[in-house]
């Protein structure tokens, strides 16, 4: 199983670089498959009077954008990397998970991962109780 491209990480700020570079030396997850920066849901719908690329352009970017995503068989794990994370990233995950399985299939989200290099208090709580797994690295 591939390990995960830690040197290309397009779109990534680069904090949220170093937390996923810390978490991948830290703990050498395995996947078949990674993804970095999945688009989900809908997007802006443009003005009629944007042209073609413009519109489509556009409406790419303005989807919500998944961090990473580990393929392991038929399930998948979606994570969200945060710097100082707080309630929003978990609403984030837990919105990505809806999308992801209208886009891809119902029930192949196995886990929701939240990796921060700290977490609110409150935002503990909050994601455990919505089944979200936060490592702080």
């Amino acid at each position: 199983m591939p390990n995960p491209d830690i040197e290309n990480l397009p779109g990534f700020l680069p904090a949220e670089t170093e937390i996923f570079k810390r978490w991948v030396n830290e703990t050498v997850p395995s996947a078949e498959r990674w993804q970095y920066n999945v688009r989900v849901g809908l997007g802006t719908k443009p003005p009629p009077s944007f042209e073609t690329n413009y519109a489509r352009m556009v409406e790419m970017l303005s989807k919500p954008r998944i961090d990473v995503v580990a393929h392991r068989g038929e399930k998948v794990e979606l994570i969200e990397i945060k710097v100082n994370a707080g309630p929003s990233a978990v609403g984030q995950l837990l919105m990505y998970r809806t999308l992801y399985e209208k886009s891809f299939g119902a029930g192949t989200v196995s886990s929701l991962l939240l990796l921060t290099d700290n977490i609110r208090p409150d935002t503990k709580g909050l994601a455990e109780s919505h089944n979200v797994t936060y490592i702080v690295v």
